[in-house]
């Protein structure tokens, strides 16, 4: 298969793709991928191949988008990194995830070009979005785009490259395959359901799998993307009013500030996806009253994200599940034996299923190893946390 923008664009061409939320501008997908191929033209120019691996430090601009459906359409990887990490953290990323290019902006030419020399022994080039204003980096659009005969995707090519968040060590360069992100999808749209009139705003930062999910995801359902450049909670809220976004992924203290601020959220949602941490009783007995439809949601970069998922109904009933594992996921919680433990008993949860990723892409110190202890076949994930089973097999994480 090839990138599925490409498909996306023969079958929706007319269909609205992306808006930008500060001025209302739209694409359609026809114009999004004219913009795809212009820029996967420029950065062939540049040198940019197949198999390569694509470092992005931009912020969440409408040419970031793009830059996600170029290096797929050039069968390189794609590997976003986070705008608020230091010249070291960054340079340690470079290094583990042996980037061959790193793409920047204006806001971050200096913090690029601080990482690179932060790498011993190699030169890696740095390309900027914007004029450039720095000696060492270079313009993306200074060389005219050069033809591409884009490649066909296996499941088991990389398609992205993410960095665990490194709350128990060091953070960890976490590869996910195209049929990580793909099986990922379709069994997220199993459980949210899908409407060809959905509009997913884009709150979470794209250089974790929350914010960048939803923009593989639009191309493969044929929906439309919202991109606003940073989070704030009136700002957000106002979006969901002023484009009639039908979902939204969020953090519980983001949610909790939109409600602060707002009351209540838009009637036009249908899906407020929340996860990256527990949701306090006191937050969901709110969205209950007021009918905002949360589902709750566990996930790790590891599993591209979703791994269980409560509906509206199941979390009115239970504060704190976060639902059923997603179709296609096996979850099992194990005592320290590795042994399967009793409905109702807490223990390690492992993850198993098609979006597993396939290893952690090992360190200098780490050739020996395997990408992934917990691994088995590259299949099963153990995220070291505990968590437990109820009787009617809804998974509740601590």
């Amino acid at each position: 298969m090839r990138d599925w923008l490409s498909h996306r664009v023969v079958s929706s061409p007319d269909h609205t793709a992306l808006i930008r939320a500060e001025d209302g501008e739209a694409w359609t997908y026809t114009d999004l991928d004219r913009l795809v191929d212009e820029t996967a033209g420029r950065l062939v120019a540049h040198g940019i191949e197949a198999d390569d691996r694509l470092g992005v430090l931009t912020p969440p601009y409408v040419g970031t988008v793009g830059l996600v459906h170029a290096a797929m359409r050039i069968g390189a990887t794609f590997v976003p990194l986070g705008q608020e990490l230091t010249e070291r953290e960054l340079g340690e990323r470079v290094e583990r995830a042996d980037l061959d290019a790193v793409v920047c902006a204006e806001p971050t030419e200096d913090a690029a070009l601080g990482a690179v020399e932060e790498c011993d022994g190699r030169s890696v080039p740095v390309l900027s979005v914007d004029d450039p204003a720095a000696e060492g980096v270079t313009a993306v659009h200074g060389l005219d785009p050069e033809s591409i005969d884009p490649p066909d995707w296996d499941d088991s090519d990389y398609l992205c490259i993410l960095f665990t968040s490194g709350t128990t060590g060091n953070p960890k360069p976490v590869p996910l395959t195209a049929g990580n992100v793909y099986s990922s999808a379709v069994a997220s749209a199993f459980r949210l359901g899908v409407d060809q009139g959905d509009r997913w705003l884009v709150s979470l930062s794209l250089h974790h799998m929350g914010g960048l999910a939803p923009v593989y995801r639009s191309a493969l359902y044929g929906t439309t993307l919202v991109l606003r450049e940073g989070f704030n909670p009136g700002g957000t809220a106002d979006d969901i009013d002023t484009y009639d976004v039908t979902g939204i992924s969020l953090v519980p203290t983001m949610l909790k500030r939109m409600l602060d601020r707002r009351g209540t959220l838009s009637d036009t949602l249908r899906v407020v996806l929340l996860g990256g941490a527990p949701a306090s009783d006191e937050l969901l007995e709110h969205c209950r009253d007021y009918s905002i439809p949360v589902y709750p949601t566990y996930g790790m970069t590891e599993a591209a994200s979703q791994i269980a998922t409560g509906t509206p109904r199941q979390t009115s009933d239970r504060l704190g599940t976060v639902g059923r594992s997603l179709f296609g996921t096996d979850v099992t919680i194990v005592d320290e034996d590795g042994s399967p433990v009793e409905d109702g008993e807490a223990g390690e949860i492992v993850i198993d299923g098609p979006t597993v990723t396939p290893g952690y892409i090992p360190g200098p110190q780490e050739q020996s190893e395997p990408p992934c202890a917990d691994a088995d076949d590259g299949d099963e994930e153990s995220d070291g946390g505990a968590g437990g089973e109820s009787d009617d097999g809804d998974e509740e994480s601590d």
